[in-house]
């Protein structure tokens, strides 16, 4: 469905390609850290199920442990899980 990349520095940064859903609208994406609180990062807009993200984070990327793309109904239309 995509590619998510988050970078370690000062700031860290999240870049996000998403292609492959059918969805058209106002996305969230959510990254879940590993004490297992999430962190809203922004919302983007996808057309045609396709739409990028790039945006600084507040968060040791070292404790990520996955993302998740939420509609503003709260449908989750894509996840990934990092290792």
């Amino acid at each position: 469905m995509g590619q998510i990349v988050a970078s370690q520095g000062s700031p860290s940064w999240v870049f996000m390609n998403v292609a492959g859903t059918n969805y058209t609208g106002t996305i969230v994406c959510k990254l879940q850290v590993e004490n297992g609180s999430t962190v809203a990062t922004g919302a983007f807009g996808l057309h045609g199920g396709k739409g990028v993200l790039t945006k600084s984070l507040q968060v040791d990327v070292a404790q990520l442990r996955g993302a998740k793309l939420v509609t503003p109904s709260g449908a989750v239309v894509a996840s990934a899980t990092f290792a």
